[in-house]
């Protein structure tokens, strides 16, 4: 038994012993059990980041570990919330359920970290690493990503304006993750010092202010604002090979007390308003708190959004009493619908898993056409095909997602394209709280395109293969003619 898997061996034993004893001294009542399976399910949740960290192998932006610790402030953290404030529940159903929910949560979490590193013993057969060459294309690509943050936002504005999507709209949303991948590359090739001229320019002149004006025009996009504001962290991390943690408290305290109030009540307030007065009107609102009111009302804006344990539980509640199984009904039409363009079917349905659910499970009211509910991978698995869905589903993802990394993360390490790749894929990877039916469709898209990207690229000469590699290739190939030539 070697030394590592010694250490991780006893640190287990040490965390279950932790564990255990944490819940023999909670106190007795209601919500003791509640307690005892978040306790469980962080220490599920957060064993990954101990085990590749006791092997010295340690990503911190692996997508296993982003994963994970999303999923525990999803389903724990928001029920320990639960339990210190009522209101964020949907309504009373949930808590009858809360305990089931967070049991399957567990279960789910158990099978996809099984699946995940189960698939990492499925052998690479190793990739030439190659260097980005040229400026030209990394413009275009990204303008292409640029035109789909274009579509994303006329999109959101017919669909509420008249339910409907034009076809081109809906052609040029998918693209929008390549503003990442450009963004990520020029800053992750300038903190490394291989930015050329043209790159840097290319980056100050166009990117960083076109990212500065979706920034301020898509206010209300959260997630959208902390891509932004993240991925030159992410690119700096792996540029000098360590995680500057102040920079990451000020972003996450960013994130809290000033992304969420703002963008939060940018959205409850009209959207009949001019751009400018709806602005003026969440700062309003939120001038009139005093720091502690402002403190705890950005609190509960975060525990609010984050509370998706409401969801797994009011499906378990409902499914299979007053709303029948779906038996992959809604993952089949949502993949089919997504998987085809609009523009190749101008009669598409508009099909929203999260406002369908949202009215049949009597969360929304029926006439509320427009607002989407998350559904959460483990609620929608749950309505199709129940726990075992559950559990065989994330397992499949555990697999899929090791893969997607093992191709462009973990191969990425020396190929600044396939790292780049990698980090403009991540937000999607990471954005799963919608279901996994339309979640699938974005990630295939995207690797598709990726696919495409890399051999035009290749033909193209925008990137070639590392000298020390051809060199070393070379020798390997002279080498082996010397052994093999006649005395």
């Amino acid at each position: 038994m070697n030394r590592h898997r010694s250490l991780f061996i006893f640190a287990t034993f040490i965390g279950l012993a932790v564990c255990t004893l944490a819940i023999a001294m909670l106190p007795e009542g209601r919500n003791t059990l509640t307690i005892a399976l978040v306790i469980v399910m962080g220490a599920t949740c957060f064993s990954s980041i101990l085990y590749d960290s006791m092997r010295g192998r340690l990503d911190r932006f692996e997508i296993v570990h982003l994963f994970l610790i999303l999923w525990f402030i999803y389903f724990g953290l928001s029920s320990l919330y639960l339990l210190y404030d009522r209101r964020i529940a949907y309504d009373s159903r949930v808590f009858p359920w809360l305990d089931r929910s967070l049991l399957l949560c567990l279960g789910a979490a158990v099978s996809f970290l099984y699946g995940y590193f189960l698939s990492r013993r499925i052998r690479r057969a190793p990739e030439r690493s190659r260097e980005i060459r040229g400026t030209l294309w990394i413009g275009v690509v990204y303008l292409i990503g640029m035109a789909g943050g274009v579509g994303t936002m006329l999109a959101d504005r017919q669909m509420h304006a008249s339910s409907r999507v034009s076809g081109i709209v809906s052609l040029l949303e998918p693209f929008e993750f390549l503003t990442n991948f450009g963004f990520f590359l020029l800053v992750y090739q300038w903190f490394r010092g291989k930015a050329t001229l043209s790159q840097k320019t290319l980056l100050i002149s166009l990117v960083v202010p076109c990212e500065a004006v979706l920034l301020f025009i898509r206010l209300g996009g959260k997630f959208y604002a902390l891509t932004i504001l993240g991925m030159p962290l992410v690119a700096l991390a792996y540029a000098r090979r360590r995680l500057p943690s102040k920079s990451l408290v000020a972003i996450l305290l960013f994130a809290v007390f000033v992304v969420f109030p703002l963008y939060g009540t940018f959205r409850m307030t009209s959207r009949n308003s001019s751009f400018g007065t709806r602005i003026s009107k969440s700062v309003d609102s939120l001038a009139g708190f005093t720091p502690q009111s402002y403190t705890e009302n950005s609190v509960f804006i975060v525990a609010n959004r984050m509370a998706l344990i409401n969801s797994v539980a009011i499906i378990l509640a409902e499914t299979g009493r007053s709303v029948d199984y779906q038996y992959g009904r809604t993952i089949g039409e949502v993949f089919v619908a997504l998987a085809i363009p609009r523009i190749f079917w101008p009669d598409k349905p508009s099909l929203g898993i999260g406002r369908d659910f949202g009215r049949q499970f009597r969360i929304l009211p029926r006439w509320d056409m427009s607002t989407y509910v998350a559904i959460t991978p483990v609620g929608e698995l749950y309505w199709n095909f129940g726990v075992a869905g559950v559990i065989s589903g994330m397992f499949l993802l555990g697999i899929g997602l090791q893969r997607i990394y093992a191709a462009l993360g973990q191969s990425g390490a020396s190929d600044p394209l396939r790292l780049a790749m990698y980090a403009g894929i991540l937000p999607i990877l990471m954005n799963y709280e919608g279901g996994v039916s339309a979640w699938s469709v974005l990630v295939l898209r995207a690797l598709a395109f990726y696919l495409v990207l890399g051999w035009v690229l290749r033909r193209g000469g925008g990137s070639v293969p590392v000298v020390s590699d051809v060199a070393e290739a070379d020798l390997l190939t002279a080498s082996g003619t010397a052994e093999l030539a006649p005395g």
